[in-house]
């Protein structure tokens, strides 16, 4: 499964439906693509798990799966 049909399945963001995002919302979107991905295509979930950061720096979930996988 590639990134663009999992964000096409994925349920909408809040934003989508027309309410407001937080960034920590976003943070645990962008860390649930990448734990979709990650064994399929580690690559890609790599670059989910740097988004989420970019949205939450202190997600220490995240900060761990970018160190060891």
């Amino acid at each position: 499964m590639n990134d663009q049909s999992l964000l096409d399945s994925a349920m909408p963001l809040p934003a989508k439906a027309g309410g407001r995002v937080s960034r920590s919302q976003k943070a645990r979107f962008y860390y649930f693509v990448a734990s979709c991905l990650r064994k399929s295509d580690p690559g890609s979930a790599r670059r989910y798990y740097m988004q989420a950061l970019r949205e939450q720096p202190l997600f220490l979930r995240a900060m761990i799966r970018i160190a060891f996988g």
